[in-house]
């Protein structure tokens, strides 16, 4: 059989390329939601050894994608230059602390899913009920470089001697050592840490409470789909109570129980 040829007056002319496909296109069309997963953020993620991911993050995107009729496909990718690797397409979704909702570099932070805290972890005797009592000089602070609970310390604390390090077991390493007072950290982050080292000091949540809303980044794109669905669920999830219960579901899987959480943690 012959092609039929286009009208001599068409002939020349650029084809119109088809439209590419929206992330939240394929996702319906695959079945599979792409998590990107962070090694060493412990209670967040973690990856048993049989292979199999776990953590808050985790049970929330197997929440979110049986949402989307979908099942979670976990990308391992380090925490540095997120943004990109979502801008590129290398997974569909990641989870980050204090997303900005801007929508620039090619990403776009959805509103929070839940919310975390800054807590202080210090060594046996040191207390601190109160940012201001760590304000001061003489307060040695260890923080992880480039993360959002340094900015709150360098904010709330910037009179403290704060010490960055690449990591936050370096900072609990120093506080472990006696070569810092505390270190800061989120609080279910704390509450894993606390129990894999019970002989650092009891952990706290200084007044003003400082809260490090957690929420997705996304590929910014003209189809509003994905943003969307995970805005309905969200906004459903929070409001019965739903988002805490899996919270709780991925801290169980580190042996992390309700009653352990503090008080005036609000998840």
């Amino acid at each position: 059989m012959t092609r039929a040829r286009p009208p001599r007056e068409l002939r020349g002319l650029p084809v119109a390329a088809a439209p590419r496909e929206s992330t939240f296109q394929r996702i319906r069309r695959t079945g599979k939601l792409r998590l990107g997963g962070f090694l060493g953020e412990e209670p967040y993620f973690g990856r048993q050894a049989g292979g199999r991911w776990e953590g808050v993050c985790v049970a929330l995107a197997q929440a979110l994608a049986t949402a989307l009729e979908a099942e979670i496909e976990i990308v391992e990718a380090p925490v540095a230059g997120i943004a990109a690797e979502v801008a590129s397409g290398k997974f569909d979704l990641a989870f980050v602390r204090e997303p900005d909702g801007s929508r620039t570099g090619g990403v776009e932070a959805t509103e929070p899913i839940f919310y975390d805290c800054c807590a202080v972890l210090p060594h046996a005797g040191f207390e601190a009920a109160q940012w201001v009592d760590l304000d001061i000089p003489q307060t040695r602070i260890a923080v992880d470089i480039g993360s959002a609970d340094e900015a709150l310390a360098r904010r709330l604390a910037g009179s403290a001697t704060i010490t960055g390090f690449k990591t936050r077991e370096e900072a609990i390493a120093a506080v472990l050592s006696g070569r810092s007072d505390c270190a800061v950290s989120p609080a279910l982050a704390a509450l894993l840490t606390h129990k894999h080292n019970p002989q650092l000091g009891a952990m706290s949540l200084p007044a003003p409470y400082a809260r490090l809303p957690v929420g997705g980044l996304i590929a910014a794109e003209q189809d509003r789909g994905l943003y969307d669905a995970i805005a309905s669920w969200r906004n459903e999830n929070r409001g019965n109570g739903k988002i805490r219960d899996w919270v709780l579901i991925g801290l169980a899987r580190f042996g992390i129980a309700a009653d352990e959480l503090p008080p005036d943690l609000q998840l």
